[in-house]
């Protein structure tokens, strides 16, 4: 369940970054994406994914201010990914080492 609540949560959080870049594309002119870019919802969620993973896979890159913000997504979600590995797992430790007590 824990797992489940930790994915859940950064789901969330790919899916305010994906809605802030939406935002921002449609509704200022302070950056913007290479020409590859598609102006849709899954492009938009895809590229805050691999961008919040540190993948960085992708035909697309932003431009502009939106560099700004893609490098702090992607600071950000490795903090976040990285905290929640070290809590999982410190959880999981316990767990093992005294499973009668849970």
């Amino acid at each position: 369940m824990i797992m489940f609540g930790m994915t859940c949560l950064h789901l969330i959080e790919i899916l305010l970054y994906a809605g802030v870049f939406f935002l921002l594309h449609h509704y200022s002119t302070n950056g913007g994406f290479t020409e590859a870019f598609e102006a849709t919802v899954w492009n938009y969620v895809y590229f805050s994914g691999v961008n919040y993973t540190t993948l960085g896979m992708s035909e697309f890159y932003p431009t502009g201010h939106f560099k700004v913000l893609a490098f702090t997504e992607a600071l950000n979600g490795f903090m976040m990914l990285t905290w929640s590995a070290t809590f999982f797992y410190s959880l999981a430790g316990q767990f093992f080492q005294n499973p009668d007590s849970q």
